[in-house]
């Protein structure tokens, strides 16, 4: 028996040699000396070698993604983060196409109903609205006074339930070219003086504001009402997409170089239909 096992040693023992001949001479060029074990020892190494390597490149690698089992929180996180960022961009996408409609719309004279709305603005326009209701004591105060007034010769009588509005002049100067449809002509134009500020008619938001080379500047504004401003000819601009302006709030500037860069249009509209600034402002 004991013969036999160490017959089983020796034979992984025993050493081969393997040898390169030279074909033409026969001459030995290169030879090693191997056995079982040694070779059974290198096998080993190369598959340890090899088992290591892949486990290193799984635990620190992106690989272990593709494993199933692998999946991490930060994974998760991640997937997450990016699925907002598409939602946050379509978002914008769709805002950016609702300021081309409506700058398509003004230009075209045919403004549809309601076509910038947004929940900030009606939150802004409902506590508006709240802030300026009349308590009990000032409710008293007016009904008295109507009823002192309502035989008033000088009182100047308004449409029922018709809104009122004030309008700010846009920008001080001198009264250019006047409102004249018939040729196209949907506003006034305006001579200021240098660096001269100009400011919103009414209170609205900013849903253009764009540079181009015809008219530099152009703002546009949304207000209550259905009632849309125009600003052509700004040298400089104060406001962005989006802004909320209270009436009165500076715009932008006017240039101060030549004549040319202190010439203001504006127009002012009402459901698509372009209304005459000297009727409701004075120049």
């Amino acid at each position: 028996m004991a013969k036999k096992h160490k017959s089983f040693w020796a034979k992984w023992r025993f050493k081969y040699r393997l040898s390169v001949l030279n074909e033409n001479t026969l001459e030995e060029a290169w030879h090693v000396r191997l056995s079982r074990l040694t070779v059974f020892a290198w096998i080993a190494l190369l598959f340890l070698l090899t088992f290591g390597t892949f486990t290193l490149l799984i635990y620190y690698t992106p690989l272990k993604r593709y494993l199933p089992g692998f999946e991490d929180a930060g994974v998760r996180e991640l997937v997450i983060s990016e699925a907002i960022r598409v939602d946050s961009l379509q978002i914008v996408l769709q805002q950016q196409e609702e300021y081309i409609d409506v700058l398509r719309n003004v230009m075209s004279g045919e403004l549809k109903f309601d076509s910038v709305t947004s929940f900030d603005s009606l939150t802004i326009i409902q506590r508006e609205k709240l802030a300026l209701q009349k308590t009990q004591q000032e409710q008293a105060f007016c009904e008295e006074v109507e009823q002192q007034e309502q035989f008033n010769l000088s009182q100047v009588n308004v449409e029922t339930g018709a809104l009122q509005y004030v309008f700010y002049r846009p920008v001080s100067g001198v009264l250019l070219e006047s409102f004249e449809p018939n040729i196209e002509r949907y506003g006034v134009s305006i001579m200021t003086s240098a660096n001269e500020l100009v400011m919103a008619t009414l209170a609205g938001r900013v849903v253009v504001a764009e540079f181009s080379m015809e008219h530099k500047w152009v703002v546009i504004l949304q207000h209550e009402d259905n009632y849309m401003s125009v600003y052509k000819g700004l040298n400089r601009l104060q406001v962005q997409r989006a802004d909320v302006l209270r009436a009165g709030e500076v715009i932008g500037r006017m240039g101060d170089e030549d004549e040319a860069t202190r010439h203001l249009d504006f127009e002012l509209w009402k459901k698509g239909v372009p209304v005459n600034p000297e009727d409701v402002m004075v120049y």
